[in-house]
C-alpha cells in the first residue's frame, strides 16, 4: 500500500495468499541477471545501499512506489501499440492462458492463490465460458460424426 509516496507492507488477505509457486526457467535466469545487477549496484553505492527483500528496486535497493512501476508498465502498454491491460489484469491474462492450455479451474485457483475454485469461476467466468462452447462443440461433433 503507498501513501503520501511511502511504502507500506500489510500481511496477505488470506492465508492461501502466502504461497510458493513455481518458476519457469526463463524467470530465474532473469531473476538471477537482475540479482546481478544488483550486487554491481551494492558495490557501487557501498554503504549507501538499502538491504531488503524486495526484488525490484530502486538502483539503491530501496523500495519502488507501486504506483510508478503501474505507469511504467502502461507506457510499455502504449510504446509497444499493445491492447489496454493493467499490471492487475495480468491476472486475468494468466486464467486465459492457463485454461486455454488445458489447466484445470482447481490449478488455476491455487495460482491465483484463491481458497476455493467457487470464487476463482466467478471472478473469471468471462475467461471460462469459450470452454463451455468448445466443450459443446466436441459433444456435438461426437454425435454427429
Amino acid at each position: 500500500m503507498v501513501a503520501k509516496r511511502q511504502v507500506y507492507t500489510k500481511a496477505p488477505k488470506t492465508k492461501n495468499s502466502i504461497r510458493t509457486l513455481a518458476m519457469s526457467e526463463y524467470l530465474i535466469s532473469t531473476l538471477k541477471k537482475h540479482r546481478e545487477m544488483q550486487n554491481k549496484n551494492k558495490e557501487e553505492f557501498g554503504d549507501r545501499y538499502i538491504i531488503t527483500d524486495y526484488v525490484v528496486t530502486s538502483d539503491l535497493r530501496a523500495p519502488i512506489n507501486p504506483g510508478y512501476l503501474s505507469n511504467i508498465f502502461t507506457k510499455f502498454v502504449r510504446v509497444y501499440g499493445l491492447k489496454h491491460i493493467t499490471l492487475h489484469g495480468l491476472r486475468h491474462t494468466m486464467a486465459s492462458v492457463g485454461n486455454e492450455k488445458g489447466l484445470t479451474l482447481y490449478e488455476i485457483s491455487k495460482i491465483l492463490g484463491h481458497c476455493d475454485t467457487a470464487i476463482t469461476s466467478e471472478i473469471y467466468t468471462h475467461v471460462f465460458d469459450t470452454t463451455h462452447a468448445k466443450g459443446l462443440n466436441t459433444i456435438g461433433e461426437a454425435i454427429h460424426g
